[in-house]
């Protein structure tokens, strides 16, 4: 029981650690635009440098978990992020700060690869306190990235988290989760093998929409508060901490009260809510934006878990791993698309596209929710399939005689 709890710990810590290079990047963003002489919209090739990472390194994180294992894969992507950061600190030019941001993303894919695959073997209290403490780790970054700039410099924080890292990759390799995938025997059938291909695509899409969305709020919403709305550098962490500090807090909700809660009902009312607060958020002025980014991330907190645990009842257990890590590739496209997007929107706009995109996107997420959660499991479409197939065993034989003769 105790090293259990001790595993548990472990997987943990490294979604705080996953989280906090997020926020502590978007928190920094304005200083190190203003420390390279970079635009404001160059943000986006940070970004997109990330998503790169992400998404060469995500890839085959899911068929590594199956034949590594867990701790392996996840110690390999804490490495690398330790690799990223690094630069992040020392990095003499902008150039060693995308390569940084590369390294960073490929770190964070077979991280959370490892263990998103680890969590849906959990149940839904598991994976909603492990993305929780994703949260936990955006909400930490940007009182974290204040603190070291008004101490040192925007690369104080940097040197914090790469000490965490080094922490985080000796408790994986002595006591993190050391799970793989039970093979399954020759001749035994999974109910997602052989299914049409719809409900993987749904989920693919689904995900890369929501963290698009998740991505924008994050990266921009600090600018958007500080530049657009002219708060205060504090006030407008304050109003980032309390986006990601809400996501948090919704996804320790449903981990330890609404653990029951069905992941449909989950993506419905989290879609339609973030649907509400991203219009909020684009058209309610100041005080608008800081209650609606708070809002959104409430809403947007099991969106994420919800669709984790619901892709291995959609496509079955033996797919589950790989479309894991397809789904984790779909998001880093996305956020990559979107950072591009929005970055040259910024640059040609000013900040106040940032709500409008998120509006739009959310238009967008609620409709593929809807769709998503309409779809039957495998085992229903299988026991619909014999009902049918009784029916028509036990036709009249007239019946069967009228078929015959329209042949």
């Amino acid at each position: 029981m105790i090293r259990a709890r001790r595993v548990a710990l472990v997987a943990l810590a490294s979604f705080v650690a996953l989280g906090l290079p997020e926020a502590v990047v978007a928190t920094a963003w304005p200083d190190i635009a203003d420390d390279l002489s970079r635009p404001i919209g160059d943000l986006r090739w940070l970004l997109v440098s990330y998503t790169v990472g992400y998404l060469l390194s995500s890839t085959p994180a899911g068929a590594a978990v199956s034949r590594y294992g867990v701790r392996r894969t996840a110690s390999v992507g804490v490495g690398l992020s330790i690799a990223g950061l690094a630069l992040y600190a020392i990095g003499p030019s902008w150039g060693w700060l995308v390569l940084a941001g590369y390294l960073l993303g490929s770190g964070a894919g077979p991280l959370d690869t490892a263990m998103n695959v680890w969590g849906t073997t959990r149940g839904p209290r598991v994976m909603n306190l492990l993305h929780a403490c994703f949260g936990i780790g955006t909400t930490i970054g940007p009182p974290l990235t204040i603190a070291m700039a008004a101490i040192t410099s925007w690369r104080g924080a940097f040197v914090v988290l790469i000490l965490a890292d080094v922490a985080l990759l000796a408790a994986l390799l002595t006591i993190g989760p050391d799970h793989r995938p039970a093979p399954h025997e020759h001749g035994a059938r999974d109910p997602g093998i052989g299914r049409p291909s719809v409900a993987v695509a749904t989920i693919l899409v689904t995900f890369a929409v929501y963290v698009a969305i998740e991505v924008t709020a994050g990266a921009w919403g600090y600018s958007v508060l500080r530049d657009e709305y002219g708060l205060s550098p504090a006030a407008a962490g304050f109003g980032l901490s309390a986006y990601w500090g809400a996501l948090t807090l919704g996804r320790v909700g449903l981990g330890v009260v609404g653990r029951g809660a069905p992941s449909r009902a989950v993506l419905r009312v989290g879609a339609t809510g973030a649907l509400v607060s991203s219009v909020v958020f684009a058209v309610g002025g100041t005080a608008g934006a800081v209650a609606g980014l708070a809002a959104l991330g409430l809403f947007l907190a099991g969106q994420f878990p919800a669709l984790m645990l619901l892709t291995p009842e959609l496509v079955g257990s033996r797919r589950a791993p790989r479309v894991v890590g397809w789904s984790l590739s779909a998001s880093g496209v996305s956020a990559a698309l979107a950072a591009i997007a929005v970055g040259a929107q910024v640059d040609r706009a000013g900040l106040d596209v940032v709500g409008t995109n998120l509006a739009v996107a959310s238009v967008v997420l609620l409709v593929l929710v809807l769709v998503l959660t309409g779809q039957r499991t495998p085992t229903q479409t299988a026991r619909s399939s014999a009902s049918g197939s009784d029916t028509t065993a036990h036709s009249s034989p007239n019946t069967s005689t009228h078929r015959s003769s329209d042949r």
